[in-house]
């Protein structure tokens, strides 16, 4: 009887045992709920989160801003164009005007070579 006794206390201990690890696992201590969340902390967080409408108003937002980006952007790209296009001009111009005023410095310097002869030839 004794013996049956002695294995009952065993059990008794064993599941005890195994009851205490696993409140020890379980159960949350005073530093761990002193360190959780409050209601107050779950309003505040519920209050400054952005709700989907919030995030709707954004990227429509966003959207418009990236069209007026586009719109500007081509805008330069249009512009950048004739700046390009009006240089080139500019330069075949040049070239044109270069060619057209060393002909006309040569004629000039002829007539002076051809004043200064009957100059010479009157002197």
């Amino acid at each position: 009887m004794e013996e049956e006794i002695k294995k009952q206390f065993e059990k008794q201990d064993k599941r005890f045992d195994e009851l205490m690890d696993f409140l020890v696992e379980n159960v949350a201590t005073k530093g761990d709920i002193s360190n959780m969340a409050t209601k107050d902390d779950i309003a505040n967080i519920h209050r400054d989160i952005a709700t989907k409408d919030d995030i709707l108003r954004l990227d429509t937002k966003i959207d418009s801003v990236k069209n007026d980006l586009i719109q500007e952007i081509r805008s330069i790209d249009s512009d950048i164009k004739i700046i390009k296009r009006d240089i080139a001009n500019l330069e075949k111009r040049m070239g044109e005007d270069i060619d057209a005023y060393a002909e006309d410095i040569l004629d000039l310097k002829t007539r002076v070579k051809k004043l200064e002869a009957k100059q010479l030839e009157v002197a």
